[in-house]
């Protein structure tokens, strides 16, 4: 084919040129692309590239340099051109070096102004509806109305990793003396992630209304859990998707922090009497991964000056550029060493920490809420604290523990039936036996002793260092199936209302018991 062989077609609303490989001289019939482009023919034969590229001169250029070190491979380009009639256009190029013609090269240009422009009025909708979204979020999901209670301080914060995700929280005062802070995550991100976490959510808030009404007393978390997962896990199963949650209540008559955990991280427990860290967790799956789970609530005393920490693991899962993740035991030795901060310093300061240890920012939603105990001590707040040291001389060390808790629970409760103070008694014995048997292998060994009764609540807690041990896993045997063992798990049950082990960043282990003395233990009607 010579070279002024009309080689311009119509194909697709494009057009078919030939040009020098430089893209500075056309070669083809200059006629169609004059009239696509607004200028005359004749004026592309020897400045092609100053007519066409004239918007994007280096843009242009790179593209011809581009293809003509491609060894034939198609290149592409979208490039601007002002019309002198028509405004900005928008063409598309699409180029490759001719074999069949030596010193040549094939275009092919389409003109894709309504292409773009749709698309960018779709984007500019799709963006206008992801900042609704998020806005409705910002306000559904995130949002906590903000509550005043004597003894305590706290802040919410959340950082989004994409305008739209499946963290949720609320904090909620469903009483003069207690407040409840609900965090989650659900599994995944975007829009889908956010209506399930918007389902949760309001899921919690209807199981706690339908609860109060004309009752006595507050609903247990776990009531309310058990509620929302009869609600939303047949939904979750049908979405595939699961979230994991902490649903606890702060009660300021009793100085705790009664919690369900869903799967979600540790509570992170800082202890201002010790200055240690504990990681505290619960014993439930995360809600819509199984049906029908068993919600359990737990109980954590709480001090003046302590602090708990709930977080999503957008913060604790942040990898630097080693792959090393921020963990658990960072974000609690960082609660450790700024305990003097207020919380809305200790969470900025969590996040901004958080942020400089990541590699390229956060790659999750990272939510937070910091709480402090500012309460005073009340004038019947009863506590003791000793060592136990337990080995050889484990019964001396018993007998001593079980007379100084005998003489405690007669001057602090004088009223206890002895139905009660014998099972109390009974669950100190055994959880002294299982930490001597098991959390220090029988080896010999320290164990610190501190029991409290702040109003109705009584709690015993032990600090060792040993072994690990899962008290959890220990099967709990009842008494008419003559087990070998598991009658110690049993006792602690049937005994406490609540027994919870956690770690601090030492090793160490803590066990405590609690169990709420109400009027039937006065009146020997619980055994």
């Amino acid at each position: 084919m010579d070279e002024g062989t009309e080689l311009n077609s119509v194909l697709a609303d494009g057009l078919f040129f030939r040009c020098d490989p430089g893209g500075k001289r056309l070669i083809s019939d200059p006629g169609p692309l004059g009239r696509l482009l607004g200028v005359a023919g004749e004026a592309l034969k020897d400045d092609l590239g100053g007519a066409l590229g004239k918007d994007a001169p280096k843009a242009y250029a790179e593209f011809f340099a581009a293809a003509a070190s491609s060894s034939g491979e198609m290149k592409s380009i979208l490039l601007p051109y002002r019309h002198p009639d028509r405004g900005m256009r928008w063409f598309a190029l699409r180029l490759a070096l001719d074999p069949e013609v030596p010193g040549s090269a094939l275009v092919f240009l389409r003109d894709e102004t309504v292409f773009r422009e749709s698309m960018l009025k779709l984007a500019e909708a799709q963006s206008r509806d992801i900042e609704n979204s998020a806005r409705l979020q910002a306000a559904v999901l995130m949002e906590g109305e903000r509550h005043e209670l004597a003894g305590l301080e706290y802040q919410t914060t959340t950082i989004p990793s994409k305008l739209v995700d499946g963290d949720f929280l609320d904090v909620l005062r469903l009483s003069g003396d207690s407040v409840d802070f609900l965090l989650g995550d659900v599994m995944g991100k975007g829009m889908n992630a956010a209506i399930v976490g918007a389902m949760i959510k309001f899921s919690f808030i209807r199981a706690l209304s339908s609860s109060l009404f004309a009752a006595p007393r507050l609903p247990d978390p776990a009531a309310i859990c058990r509620s929302v997962d009869a609600a939303l896990v047949g939904r979750l199963f049908e979405r595939q998707s699961f979230a994991t949650l902490t649903y606890a209540r702060y009660e300021e008559s009793s100085r705790a922090l009664r919690f369900v955990d869903c799967g979600h991280t540790s509570i992170i427990h800082f202890s201002r009497k010790t200055g240690e860290c504990w990681k505290v967790k619960g014993g439930n799956m995360p809600l819509g991964f199984m049906k029908g789970q068993s919600y359990r609530s737990f109980l954590l005393p709480i001090e003046r000056g302590d602090w708990f920490l709930l977080y999503t693991d957008g913060l604790s899962e942040c990898y630097n550029r080693y792959g090393e993740a921020f963990g658990e035991d960072r974000v609690a030795r960082i609660l450790k060493t700024y305990a003097d901060l207020s919380p809305a310093e200790l969470s900025g300061t969590l996040l901004r920490l958080g942020f400089a240890y990541s590699a390229a920012g956060f790659n999750d939603d990272v939510s937070l809420i910091c709480v402090k105990d500012r309460s005073m001590p009340e004038p019947d707040d009863r506590e003791r604290a000793f060592e136990l040291s337990l080995g050889p001389s484990f019964s001396e060390a018993m007998e001593k523990a079980g007379e100084l808790l005998a003489s405690d629970l007669d001057a602090w409760v004088p009223e206890l039936s002895v139905e009660t103070r014998s099972a109390i008694l009974l669950a100190l014995h055994e959880a002294l036996s299982n930490i001597l048997k098991h959390g220090l292998d029988g080896a010999d060994g320290v164990c610190e002793a501190t029991w409290r009764m702040r109003g109705e609540l009584l709690s015993a807690e032990f600090v060792y260092a040993g072994p690990d041990y899962e008290w959890s896993q220990v099967p709990s045997s009842p008494l008419a199936s003559f087990a070998e063992s598991g009658y110690g798990m049993f006792i602690l049950d049937e005994a406490m209302d609540s027994l919870v082990v956690s770690q601090d960043l030492h090793g160490r282990k803590r066990l405590v018991l609690c169990r709420r003395l109400g009027d039937e233990d006065k009146k020997g009607g619980r055994t």
